[in-house]
């Protein structure tokens, strides 16, 4: 279990944006994959999506989302078999707040997990 004692977040950093970018299930496995890498480590989603077992254009639209949240950031072009693969790194903002989206994650996943033992309670 991860201490939350000292999560703070910026003020500027809305608290729902953050909800948001983990409120889907391949969304909270790209960015535990992420978190998993060091900081300084590139990425690209054609290359993270055989290891997570998805399918590439899933992990690509989820990263865009997380590009546009601020999560990721696009650093690099490179040719690929006739296509383009793009390569990301870490934003500023994973790193300020990396530990309260580990909390959040966790949150998230076991809601997941009580509400489905529990059908009678989903709407």
């Amino acid at each position: 279990m991860t201490d939350t004692t000292d999560i703070t977040i910026s003020p500027d950093v809305p608290l729902f944006l953050l909800v948001n970018l983990v409120d889907h299930e391949l969304r909270r496995q790209v960015i535990k994959y992420i978190l998993d890498l060091d900081q300084t480590e590139r990425f690209s989603p054609s290359a993270m999506s055989p290891r997570l077992g998805l399918s590439s254009s899933n992990v690509i639209y989820h990263f865009n989302i997380l590009k546009r949240g601020g999560l990721v950031k696009l650093v690099d072009k490179e040719p690929a078999r006739g296509a383009t693969r793009h390569i990301y790194e870490r934003d500023s903002l994973l790193n300020e707040h990396e530990a309260l989206l580990v909390r959040l994650i966790e949150e998230a996943t076991n809601e997941k997990r009580w509400l489905s033992r529990k059908p009678s309670l989903r709407s």
